[in-house]
């Protein structure tokens, strides 16, 4: 029977993306958009729909209101196409980045043998224990510059709908294929057993130095907390489920 119960209280960084379309203008100007973010994580803190999870990290002191030191993020891409304004919001969970964030610059020798390994041993440390309370949606970046690859695998966890392939067959296929390694390590829901452990695995890349491959782990909750809502140029509200972020 379904029953209506808290699922996990911890509701971590809230992160907002910002899709912009060529035709869209701000009122005030594009700063507004962090403005706004701020006025709607005090708001929503202040409601209780935000836990005050975000603190100084140095003096380990609240953060009035979930807002200060680059909080709540708001990450802006334009996208072609786009009629309007879209925002996802998506409050990251922080078990799935304490115990479930990885990065390694392997070397270009290493070949895809080494991505595997490296994400084969990031997925058993990170649900060791049910550390990151799987089943788990995991993003990993391959390619970049370092800083770009954790940004691929975050973006990749928390954004792509579950179920949709990369258009790349080659990475869709690689996609699928740790899916089932993830799956058959034994793990299980909470890391107690069982052929559950990742809901579905999404990987996003970007060109690379022919050195180095950079690979990234993301771990996003199996809650997947996100909203999606685009604004038209007609001023109306439409809520939507995908947040169309990825341009290849």
């Amino acid at each position: 029977a379904r029953q209506d119960g808290l699922v996990c209280t911890d509701t971590g960084w809230p992160i907002f993306y910002v899709g912009l379309g060529d035709d869209v203008t701000i009122d005030g100007g594009w700063s507004q958009l962090q403005s706004l973010a701020e006025t709607a994580v005090r708001r929503c803190t202040a409601d209780a729909k935000l836990r005050p999870t975000m603190v100084h990290p140095v003096t380990r002191q609240p953060l009035d209101g979930n807002v200060g030191l680059g909080f709540p993020r708001v990450v802006v891409q334009t996208q072609a196409g786009l009629e309007g304004l879209r925002i996802t919001a998506v409050p990251k969970g922080g078990g799935g980045d304490v115990f479930g964030a990885f990065f390694r610059m392997l070397l270009a020798a290493d070949g895809m043998p080494g991505v595997f390994k490296f994400v084969l041993d990031c997925f058993r440390e990170s649900t060791y224990a049910g550390k990151t309370c799987p089943p788990n949606i995991i993003g990993i970046g391959i390619g970049g510059t370092p800083e770009l690859c954790m940004v691929l695998a975050k973006e990749a966890a928390v954004l792509r709908p579950v179920g949709r392939r990369h258009p790349d067959s080659d990475v869709a296929a690689m996609e699928l294929k740790l899916l089932e390694a993830f799956n058959d390590m034994g793990v299980g829901p909470m890391g107690c057993g069982g052929v559950t452990a990742a809901i579905d695995v999404h990987i996003e890349i970007a060109a690379t130095h022919p050195a180095c491959t950079g690979v990234a782990f993301n771990a996003q909750c199996h809650i997947g907390r996100r909203a999606v809502a685009r604004f038209t140029t007609e001023q109306e509200l439409v809520w939507e489920e995908d947040p169309q972020w990825f341009q290849r």
